[in-house]
């Protein structure tokens, strides 16, 4: 029987083996690629649920725009802030809140496999179209806000139309 931390260790090494030619470098449980003004990060969530033999997780996606991030007033750091926000849930037919439960090494294997699919087809194509802050506006001007309030929203936009 495998621990927790074990099974969290395949999802992550099978996840960074596919992320790494992507230029994502590992940090923990996340991986991170800067392009430009750019950070996007992949994030392992594990879930209190877990169990000393059962892992529980989903799989968070989220973007920095260091440029807006300069723009903004704000005592949090920067290795803790997101302007977008979605967990890989979302990225499914139909939307929903995913979470994994595995308690073996077949199934650690199989889920890192079904997320990888889902970050091949549907994650890194959203990630090429959100480039710049301005592709991060124009998504927020269609009220597209993925993990921001409404207040987050205009804000962000009247720093980056000023």
């Amino acid at each position: 029987m495998s621990t927790n931390q074990e099974l969290k260790k395949i999802v992550l090494d099978t996840l960074y083996i596919f992320l790494k030619p992507k230029q994502f470098k590992k940090i923990g449980s996340s991986f991170l690629s800067t392009k430009a003004e750019m950070k996007y990060f992949i994030n392992l969530q594990r879930s209190q649920s877990s169990t000393a033999g059962s892992l529980k997780f989903t799989i968070n996606i989220e973007i920095l725009s260091s440029s807006l991030f300069k723009l903004e007033d704000t005592s949090i750091s920067e290795k803790d802030y997101r302007h977008f926000v979605r967990r890989i849930g979302f990225y499914i037919d139909p939307p929903h809140d995913k979470w994994w439960i595995i308690q073996n090494i077949d199934e650690a294997n199989a889920s890192a496999e079904e997320i990888i699919e889902i970050i091949s087809n549907k994650v890194l194509p959203e990630f090429n179209k959100l480039k710049t802050t301005n592709d991060l506006a124009e998504m927020w001007r269609q009220n597209i806000c993925p993990g921001i309030t409404e207040k987050q929203r205009r804000e962000y936009l009247s720093l980056i139309d000023k």
